[in-house]
């Protein structure tokens, strides 16, 4: 079985950001989840990869299970990593590692 968000792995992590994703298999998280580490999503609104309506799925099936998370849809991002998403990630991952 192929490693998958670590929601469903027992090892406990510090957050997850995830760049322009999907949530695999969202009508098994409840019953697979291991773990509640906060999430941070962000999404292009011009992905031309994964539809931007990947991020709403992702954070209804995340909120569904109570896992926190925080998102943002970047404006005028393709199935990319924009700056905006990086500074947001760089933020994320320091209050999760040093706050």
């Amino acid at each position: 079985r192929s490693p998958r968000w670590r929601l469903r792995r027992p090892e406990p992590v510090a957050g997850i950001v995830g760049f322009s994703g999907r949530l695999a298999v969202p009508e098994r998280l409840a019953e697979e989840i291991t773990a509640r580490p906060p999430v941070l999503l962000t999404h292009g609104d011009r992905d031309e990869v994964i539809p931007v309506e990947a991020i709403h799925e992702a954070r209804a099936a995340l909120a569904a299970v109570d896992v926190p998370v925080r998102w943002r849809i970047c404006q005028g991002a393709g199935h990319e990593i924009p700056p905006e998403a990086l500074q947001l990630a760089a933020e994320f991952i320091h209050e999760r590692l040093f706050a």
